[in-house]
């Protein structure tokens, strides 16, 4: 099977060297002097916990025509980078796209695609995976990857029996996790993330330096956003995550105290706050912009208000002339 993966930040080469595995084509789409390195070198990956490290031949391209097709794309690339290449992958003649990664607004992007090309079948996904880039080598943290991979809501538009093929068979079966509402996982994903990406910014981007009690504000606030999706309908994705919330995430501060205290948290958290601050913020003023629409709603926000303040505060400091957030 031909599989282009757009867009080679760490978890776009972790993908492809996942679709490289289960025996398809595989190409890239990079640019600049990274695009040279993988023609060079080929895709090298060094596995953390593993231990090792892979070199995967895969093809190289640096921009998509229309004409070139292939059975499935992955899109990997940042919230904020994916509204200028929708055109591109819409009149592209491929007939299935999967976009991976942090969305707030994934309907928004699906609906665009499909304006423009309704015959097009439009899924999303996340990644589990993490890690930076080094010059000429990605460094890698998981313990067993899988992509999160599904519709935005089955009730509405159910993923096909093909499109669920084509994705397993890129990835193989055993790397894919079938997701029902990727619209609400996305969502809740985010509101999980974003208090730690608070803590990172506050603590330039230095995790060891967060305090038990901060790791626990982290969870709490979290909880906070939980409660409003609750009210206003949104799911709480994946399974799970209902009871995180009903026990207030009790057990779960120590695990993540510890986890920061590592150099598992620089690679899960901290490198890709440092290396994708926009990314960050366009999730933060999605959820903002959530929160503002949610009329009626009076739940508290105390402990997220708090985190997020010194957040703001301190990365407005290290950075001169920077616009904080509406709202802030």
């Amino acid at each position: 099977m031909r599989v282009l993966v757009f867009g080679a930040g760490v978890i776009g080469c972790e993908l492809a060297h996942l679709c490289y595995q289960a025996g398809n084509s595989v190409t890239l789409l990079a640019r600049g002097a990274w695009a040279d390195v993988l023609e060079r070198r080929g895709l090298v990956i060094r596995h953390a916990l593993q231990m090792r490290t892979t070199t995967d031949r895969v093809h190289v391209i640096r921009q998509l025509s229309p004409e070139n097709r292939y059975d499935m794309i992955f899109v990997v690339m940042q919230q904020t980078q994916v509204p200028a290449v929708l055109p591109t992958l819409a009149a592209n003649v491929s007939p299935r796209v999967v976009l991976v990664g942090n969305n707030m607004q994934a309907s928004a992007c699906e609906q665009e695609i499909l304006d423009a090309c309704p015959s097009k079948e439009v899924a999303f996904g996340f990644f589990m995976a993490a890690g930076h880039r080094e010059s000429e080598r990605v460094v890698s943290l998981h313990l067993n990857p899988k992509l999160i991979c599904g519709p935005l809501d089955a009730k509405t538009k159910p993923l096909s029996d093909a499109m669920r093929e084509r994705v397993a068979s890129a990835i193989g079966a055993k790397s894919m996790q079938d997701e029902h509402s990727m619209d609400a996982y996305l969502k809740c994903h985010a509101v999980s993330v974003l208090p730690i990406v608070y803590l990172c910014f506050a603590h330039d981007y230095d995790l060891t330096k967060v305090s038990f009690g901060e790791t626990r504000e982290g969870l709490a606030a979290t909880c906070e956003a939980y409660r409003m999706y609750r009210e206003l309908g949104i799911a709480l994705r994946p399974d799970g995550e209902d009871e995180a919330l009903d026990n207030e995430c009790k057990g779960l501060a120590l695990p993540m105290f510890a986890v920061y205290k590592t150099f598992v948290g620089r690679l899960v958290a901290s490198d890709h706050c440092s290396n994708a601050p926009g990314e960050m913020w366009a999730l933060d003023e999605a959820f903002e912009q959530l929160r503002a629409s949610a009329e009626g709603y009076t739940g508290s926000f105390e402990v997220w208000d708090k985190l997020r303040s010194a957040a703001v505060a301190r990365f407005a400091e290290a950075h001169p002339g920077w616009k904080a957030p509406t709202g802030s």
